[in-house]
């Protein structure tokens, strides 16, 4: 079973924003290549249960997704954190990874979080994700 973060992570490289374990990785920040994407499982919402049943009807996880560039490239990075934040916020009633998702639910627009020790910018949103129970 995926995760959502895994899951994610398939969305974008399908939409060629990357490819995963190059720049596209998942609950960790690696030290190379500068331009990537991070996207980390986060604590979610609450699942809810069917109705008249003891069984999950659909839950939904947080996730995190960070976008880092170059040295000094804060507009870059920027600009390519909407471009991911606008592709995951068109998931809706699809399947991603086997995984049946209703909707994304961006919780914010992509800001500035910092630049690390190497001065790299790092911007970040979250979304909610809506989806069947795995």
């Amino acid at each position: 079973m995926a995760t959502p973060a895994e899951d994610l992570l398939v969305f974008l490289q399908a939409e060629a924003l990357g490819t995963i374990e190059t720049d596209l990785f998942r609950d960790h920040l690696p030290d190379t290549p500068d331009a990537c994407t991070v996207v980390f499982s986060t604590s979610g919402g609450p699942s809810e249960l069917r109705f008249g049943s003891e069984n999950l009807k659909w839950e939904r996880p947080h996730c995190a997704v960070w976008r880092r560039e170059a040295r000094y490239e804060k507009d870059l990075c920027r600009t390519n954190a909407f471009i991911a934040y606008k592709a995951i916020g068109k998931v809706s009633a699809e399947t991603v990874n086997g995984t049946f998702y209703h909707f994304s639910h961006m919780l914010q627009a992509p800001f500035w979080l910092k630049d690390d020790d190497n001065e790299r910018p790092i911007f970040v949103f979250n979304v909610e994700l809506e989806k069947e129970v795995s």
